[in-house]
């Protein structure tokens, strides 16, 4: 029964308009016809024909009954690279300057965020920052050389929430991975080290802050060195304040790591097991920017040309 209302079907679908291209199509049932004497070798190619009518009347149905979806825009890829003030106009980015009396602007980019962070604001203080992708941005700090030249002024970085992540805040034991890539440059002017600020168990005190720094001129991290880890091959001084509340991973002789892949998931590891970080602690956020401190009146610029954070459950 169902070869000819198969058949009744390309009938109806024909008179009914729908469109059939004449597309050359090779037929393989031409080598069985071919030479066909045995009523076996008859049976054959007639049932080769059928199951090929059969073929082309479900994609005619199923034309006719689910009609093509219209086609979403696929995204441009996330531009890399150095960043322009021009060129944030092609990628709906961002140019900001800083302005007194506040932290500054800060503005989505899909997953992560952008932030000026001038969260220790001095008089006089000048900071530029554009940002043409999370992988693409660069900012401008002049810190006047009266005052103070030690403390941390601002930390301009892109950062990833986890706040509104699925789940929200997941605990870092059930993740099978967590891994960052960066790359990031700073002049040699001033002050600064250049890092990943990732926060656990909450963000902003009293949650756990852990830094890993990848570039340092002139700084020391809070609290004191209390050992050496090798974390996925590379060696890095340890820091720490006496409740463990802040630690600050830190390449041995300051030396500089400016482009990478980290295993994010690797440092958690070892912190759960020297029992500085409980170990039902939770991933809140990851950023990556640069501490400014101080930079002798002078420009200091930091480029970021890739940054990006993923995960994936256990």
């Amino acid at each position: 029964m169902r070869k000819f209302l198969g058949v009744a079907a390309v009938l109806v679908l024909l008179g009914s308009g729908v469109a059939m291209a004449a597309v050359p199509d090779p037929d393989p049932c031409d080598a069985l016809v071919k030479g066909a004497v045995t009523n076996r070798e008859v049976k054959d190619y007639t049932d080769c024909r059928m199951s090929r009518l059969e073929r082309k009347v479900d994609k005619l149905t199923a034309l006719v009954a689910s009609p093509e979806p219209s086609r979403t825009p696929t995204p441009p890829p996330d531009p890399a690279g150095t960043c322009t003030d021009a060129a944030t106009a092609a990628t709906d980015g961002y140019v900001w300057d800083e302005q007194p009396g506040s932290w500054g602007p800060s503005h989505g980019l899909g997953d992560y965020y952008a932030d000026m962070d001038l969260w220790n604001y001095v008089p006089g203080m000048k900071q530029h920052m554009a940002v043409c992708s999370k992988s693409s941005w660069y900012v401008t700090d002049v810190v006047p050389t009266d005052g103070d030249q030690g403390s941390v002024k601002a930390y301009p970085n892109i950062h990833r929430d986890y706040e509104w992540s699925t789940p929200s805040n997941p605990r870092i034991d059930s993740l099978a991975s967590i891994t960052g890539t960066y790359a990031g440059n700073a002049t040699d002017v001033g002050t600064y080290d250049v890092a990943w600020d990732i926060w656990s168990n909450g963000v902003g005190q009293p949650a756990n802050e852990i830094m890993i720094w990848t570039q340092n001129r002139g700084q020391r991290p809070a609290g004191d060195k209390v050992g050496r880890a090798t974390i996925a091959g590379d060696a890095w001084d340890v820091w720490a304040t006496s409740d463990n509340k802040y630690i600050a991973f830190v390449p041995p002789n300051n030396a500089a790591r400016k482009s990478g892949t980290l295993n994010l998931k690797a440092f958690f590891t070892y912190l759960f097991r020297v029992d500085r970080l409980p170990k039902s602690s939770t991933l809140n956020q990851v950023d990556y920017g640069i501490e400014v401190c101080a930079t002798g009146g002078q420009t200091l610029r930091f480029d970021v040309t890739d940054f990006s954070v993923t995960t994936s459950p256990k």
